[in-house]
């Protein structure tokens, strides 16, 4: 019986297994980093007493926390500085998913309490269109028609990687549903990052919620998803730019009892990606997991330390 079917059926049975035998997925002893069960977002009411920084190209100090900010374009970028108080090799960068206008302002950063737990110095970045409309909670980091963020958010990752002497070898994009699918598309624009994404939307035309035409009207001023489709594959549809994807270390972590996602976004990117000539199984995982709350759940502590355990 392959994992997946196993993960579909028998989660129960295995979680309580690995509680007994202290085991990792590998069948290895483990040291093992609990998570927080939800993925909380923070609003800028949250941030009243944070730090503020203008970022014009280097950290003003790399050891201390802070919030900075940039305007490029005319859009204003706001990321979210948490570092480790001692040299470390990688740098982690997060993304959010839907920041529920009705609690949160941009800036908005998600897995506000998890930083402690990534192995490196954490990034967390909030998606500049957010300040286009009251309403907009998602826009993907796919920008609008004559601005794409992810271009700009590359550079200034740039720009930290030179300051703390890192290459992009060892930056890892981390982020769920719609974060998941800019996790994924900062490949596109850092080859040879690591990806850790968790129930990523792969086509944002192929999700079913109202938050697709919602985003559609504020930043590309249009109504029909076939027709953005058309008119921005590469910002649309990640399966566009596979084989350059298919370079990338990703560690795609998925709960098969979120079943849209499973069914229609996994299946998209695991088909086209093991299609592709760049494919190769040594840069490609799958982790499974398995939650009752879907979509909403967060990725559960085996899930994590699994997805972090095979970066090395």
């Amino acid at each position: 019986m392959n994992v997946e079917v196993f993960y579909r059926f028998f989660p129960v049975f295995r979680l309580k297994l690995k509680k007994i035998l202290g085991l990792s997925m590998t069948g290895e002893l483990a040291e093992v980093v609990s998570v927080p069960k939800t993925m909380g977002k923070t609003g800028v009411k949250d941030l009243a007493e944070v730090t503020r920084h203008t970022f014009e190209g280097v950290l003003l100090d790399e050891f201390n926390e802070g919030l900075y900010t940039t305007e490029i374009d005319g859009f204003n970028y706001d990321f979210f500085w948490k570092p480790k108080k001692s040299t470390q090799d990688r740098l982690f960068v997060l993304f959010s998913g839907d920041a529920l206008r009705s609690k949160n302002d941009p800036p908005v950063f998600q897995r506000w309490s998890w930083a402690d737990h990534f192995p490196g110095h954490v990034v967390y970045f909030s998606d500049p269109s957010l300040y286009l409309s009251p309403k907009l909670g998602l826009a993907w980091y796919a920008g609008t028609k004559n601005h794409d963020p992810m271009v700009n958010i590359a550079e200034i990752l740039g720009k930290i990687c030179t300051q703390l002497d890192l290459d992009s070898n060892q930056l890892v994009s981390y982020g769920s549903s719609g974060g998941g699918f800019a996790a994924l598309r900062l490949g596109l624009f850092l080859p040879e990052i690591s990806t850790i994404c968790i129930n990523p939307q792969v086509d944002i035309t192929k999700y079913g919620k109202n938050l697709v035409e919602r985003y559609l009207r504020t930043c590309l001023e249009l109504e029909d998803r076939a027709e953005a489709l058309e008119l921005y594959p590469d910002r649309i549809n990640l399966i566009e730019n596979i084989d350059k994807l298919a370079k990338n270390r990703i560690i795609y972590v998925q709960n098969v009892l979120d079943e849209d996602h499973y069914e229609i976004h996994f299946k998209l990117f695991r088909d086209a990606l093991t299609t592709s000539s760049e494919y190769s199984d040594k840069r490609f995982s799958e982790v499974f997991f398995s939650h009752g709350e879907g979509h909403k759940a967060a990725e559960t502590t085996e899930a994590f330390n699994k997805a972090i355990s095979l970066l090395s």
